[in-house]
C-alpha cells in the first residue's frame, strides 16, 4: 500500500475510534433508536436547530460546549446531520446524551429542554440552505421520533420560536414552510 493511503487510512480510523469513544457514530434513521440500554424519556417536543457554521460534526460541536460553553456532558444536540463538510452529507451522528437519555441545554429554557429532543443541522442557514440529503434526514428523523414519541406536528419548533428576539436559529434560509409540509402524512 502507498503511504499516502495508509496515512489516510490511519486518519480514518483514528478518527471513527475518536467518534466512537466519545460516544458518536454515524447512524441512519430507522437505527437512530439506540439508546444503550436506558429507557427512553417521555419526550414531548423536537426542536430544530442549525450550527451557524458551515462545516462541523458532533465531535467537534461536543469539544465547543465543552470547553468553551463549559457544558458538562458537552455536545447540547441529541442528533446532529452533516453536510459534507466534517460529516457525510445527510449522515446522522448520534450523541450520548440520546443514547443515555438524558437533557441537553440546546433551547435557552431549562424547562423546554427537560422534555426536547435536540436536531442540529450542520451549516449556515442565514447564509445558504440545508442540501437536500440534510433535508431528506430530518424529515425522515423527525417522523421517526414524532411516531415512536407521539409528538404531534405542533410540538415540532425551530429553535427561534422557543427563544424568540434572542436566535434566529436554524436561520432564515431554513426552509420552514417545506419542512413542515414533508411532515404532513
Amino acid at each position: 500500500m502507498r503511504p499516502v493511503l495508509l496515512v489516510a487510512a490511519a486518519i480514518a480510523a483514528a478518527l471513527f475510534y475518536c467518534l466512537q469513544t466519545a460516544g458518536y457514530s454515524p447512524m441512519n434513521s430507522s437505527t437512530a433508536f439506540a439508546s444503550a440500554g436506558h429507557p427512553f424519556r417521555e419526550w414531548k417536543y423536537i426542536v430544530i436547530h442549525h450550527s451557524a457554521t458551515r462545516s462541523g460534526n458532533a465531535a467537534r460541536f461536543h469539544r465547543f460546549h465543552r470547553y468553551s460553553k463549559k457544558w458538562r456532558d458537552g455536545l447540547a444536540y441529541h442528533f446532529v446531520i452533516g453536510n459534507g463538510l466534517g460529516s457525510k452529507d445527510g449522515s446522522i451522528e448520534v450523541g450520548k446524551r440520546w443514547r443515555r437519555q438524558i437533557p441537553g441545554p440546546h433551547t435557552g429554557d431549562a424547562a423546554m429542554n427537560e422534555i426536547s429532543i435536540g436536531i442540529c443541522l450542520v451549516g449556515d442557514f442565514q447564509r445558504e440552505q440545508p442540501t437536500n440529503s440534510q433535508m431528506k434526514t430530518i424529515v425522515e428523523l423527525t417522523r421517526s421520533l414524532q411516531e415512536e414519541f407521539n409528538i404531534s406536528i405542533e410540538n415540532v419548533l425551530l429553535h427561534r420560536e422557543i427563544h424568540s428576539g434572542h436566535t434566529k436559529c436554524p436561520g432564515n434560509r431554513f426552509p420552514e414552510l417545506e419542512f413542515y409540509s414533508r411532515l404532513k402524512p
